[in-house]
């Protein structure tokens, strides 16, 4: 005789979609967008660009000054 399978043994099968997905359009949920993550990131980045701005900047206007200092003492 076959065994009956009980109603329950259908969830133990490999699901079709992830957990955490919507069955009706199989696409997994993703995680929300956290700012504890995202912040330092971007922190990074807005610091990183002025940053770069500032010491060029910095090394043209002290390159200006070099040759402006090197023309006085040899002219």
């Amino acid at each position: 005789m076959r065994s009956q399978t009980v109603p329950s043994s259908r969830h133990h099968r490999r699901r079709a979609w992830p957990y955490g997905a919507y069955s009706l359009h199989n696409v997994p949920t993703v995680r929300t967008i956290s700012f504890a993550r995202i912040l330092p990131k971007l922190a990074l980045k807005l610091v990183r660009i002025p940053a770069m701005f500032g010491a060029a900047t910095i090394g043209g206007l002290a390159y200006l000054q070099y040759q402006a200092t090197r023309e006085l003492l040899n002219g």
